[in-house]
């Protein structure tokens, strides 16, 4: 089972005014993704709201750790005893949480590493990296094909379900 090697690499930034931008580069040796996600407004931090925007595009390739527990919508409990805010079950990370907290969502994921942080005075540098495999991306196919089939699903789950499949198979070729 060969392991598939993927690289996100996110730059947040401001241009002076209330928006907030985060430009992502998706790499994983067979292709490639780029693009930009951003916040505005007043009453809630969009620093790292455009960081969780980013990083929830790729939620399809995270394992979620065993042992994790919810105790709520989202505070998830970890086997070591950690308890992480901001994280549904899902995969999605909350927005608007802070920085800190979206970063600290990535520990309830297995294949999830931080590789480096780099805080500046105009902009902030994260590069992730998450390990897959083939037979990973097969399991979330079927996983989202049997929500596309079922009947009770709503036609927001069907659509993103189809979505995620497409965006699988583009980015990885199967």
């Amino acid at each position: 089972m060969d392991k598939i090697v993927n690289t996100l690499k996110m730059e947040i930034y401001s241009k002076g005014g209330q928006t907030c931008y985060c430009d992502y580069y998706f790499y994983n040796g067979i292709s490639s993704e780029r693009g930009t996600t951003k916040a505005s407004g007043y009453g809630y931090d969009k620093h790292s709201t455009v960081t969780s925007n980013a990083i929830n595009k790729f939620k399809f390739l995270y394992k979620i750790k065993n042992g994790t527990k919810w105790d709520d919508l989202e505070h998830a409990n970890l086997k070591d005893g950690s308890r992480i805010y901001g994280l549904y079950k899902t995969k999605t990370i909350s927005y608007g949480i802070g920085l800190s907290s979206v970063l600290n969502c990535l520990k309830a994921f297995s294949n999830v590493k931080i590789k480096y942080i780099n805080y500046g005075k105009n902009s902030d540098f994260i590069h992730l990296e998450i390990i897959t495999t083939e037979k990973q991306l097969q399991k979330e196919i079927e996983k989202q094909q049997k929500i596309v089939d079922n009947k009770k699903s709503s036609k927001e789950d069907k659509k993103e379900a189809k979505n995620t499949i497409a965006k699988i198979k583009e980015l990885f070729n199967v």
